[in-house]
């Protein structure tokens, strides 16, 4: 990581001789987050369901600035209490959070101005909706990258994000060596409306995953309609283009929404496209959140090789001391528009004292032209310090 010593060097220049190592030390934070959650999985094509009881503890800390340096170190465990799930047991539906520890966040941070921040380690990312570039934050093992970043405020309006990645950790603690460059502009131009470009170029070193070369513009507001009223809205249109082994495969992406609100109720209406090219290659998100798309059920993390056309429809409730949302899902193919299947997913979130957070959420698939019906269950309660 050549960036990332060069970080390390300007850091140390900046520092100065007379810097002790018990000043960067003192006076940082700690945080501790805890997760106990259990999943349950029933498969149409398996005689078996997944029953997951798992435990996430998550520590780090952080130091205090010194010389406009910071440095930051995270350890996270997972522990299966409960493991009749693949992996952990054969012949019963997948849980993706696998046993075991790892560092989950480490690096150094400069502070060049207030405004641009160079870091170099190993870090989570979300950029706008994390469709394209997220931590996967709902799995107990999160996703997160080892490289070297940039965030840089420009003319209190313009934000620029950019990053080179050299490997992803994913949710299932592989670590897969890759090369790639992000970068995303964001123009703030005014509440009712916000532009994102970007373009994000991915290599990967295993040669039969394909190179993918991204990019699109994204627009997302609010318009107020009466007194307490809003619409919101996201429009995005992106292009990928693909190499696998001697292949190349255009693809494109497309997501419409609009969301009215009306304390404390909301209603979405919105449609995605991942596009196919002659039906032998779909457009694909390997570094996005994706269990955040197409319903919770998890059944399209893979794009088919057909594309995918998602129409969807979503209420949600904030209450002052819970959260109460539904959402129904029509998927069909892009090639030829076969029914895929259909989803509802459902969820209710609660505040409880000393910080606690508790959840409960529901995914019930069918299937038509793809997968297998699945059903899916998660119980699941958090504290953060």
């Amino acid at each position: 990581m050549l960036g990332g010593a060069g970080l390390l060097t300007c850091a140390a220049a900046a520092w100065g001789e007379e810097t002790q190592v018990q000043d960067f030390l003192h006076g940082g934070t700690t945080q501790l987050d805890l997760r106990l959650r259990y999943e349950s999985v029933e498969q149409d094509n398996l005689d078996k369901e997944a029953n997951a009881l798992t435990l996430r503890t998550r520590l780090g800390y952080s130091t205090r600035a010194v010389a406009d340096v910071t440095a930051f170190v995270e350890f996270e465990h997972t522990a299966a209490l409960v493991d009749d799930y693949a992996p952990e047991t054969a012949g019963r539906p997948v849980v993706a959070d696998p046993e075991g520890s790892e560092l989950n966040r480490y690096g150094v941070q400069y502070a060049v101005t207030p405004e641009i921040l160079l870091s170099a380690g190993r870090q989570r990312l979300i950029y706008d909706n994390a469709r394209w570039i997220g931590n996967v934050g709902w799995r107990q093992n999160e996703q997160t990258f080892d490289g070297v970043f940039l965030h840089a405020g420009m003319f209190k309006t313009v934000t620029i994000d950019a990053a080179y990645l050299s490997t992803v950790n994913t949710i299932t603690l592989s670590n897969v060596e890759v090369r790639a460059e992000l970068l995303r502009v964001h123009w703030a131009i005014d509440p009712k409306i916000g532009l994102s470009a970007y373009g994000y170029w991915i290599d990967n070193e295993d040669p039969a995953a394909a190179d993918l070369d991204t990019f699109g513009l994204r627009a997302t507001g609010k318009v107020g309609l009466a007194p307490a009223t809003q619409l919101r809205y996201s429009a995005e249109m992106a292009e990928q283009r693909a190499v696998r082994g001697s292949d190349r495969f255009d693809t494109r992406y497309g997501l419409a929404e609009l969301a009215l609100e009306r304390n404390p109720l909301a209603l979405k209406l919105g449609y995605e496209l991942l596009g196919s090219d002659a039906g032998d290659f779909a457009l694909q998100t390997p570094l996005g959140t994706r269990h955040a798309f197409q319903g919770w059920a998890d059944v399209f993390l893979k794009t088919p090789d057909a594309g995918l056309r998602d129409a969807y429809v979503a209420v949600d409730a904030k209450l002052p001391w819970c959260g109460i949302g539904a959402a129904y899902h029509q998927f069909r193919s892009d090639e030829s528009h076969d029914d895929l299947g259909r989803e509802l997913d459902a969820r209710i979130s609660v505040s409880l004292p000393y910080d606690v957070q508790g959840q409960i959420k529901l995914a019930r698939y069918r299937a038509n032209d793809y997968g297998v019906d699945t059903d899916k269950l998660w119980l699941q309660i958090e504290y953060h310090l």
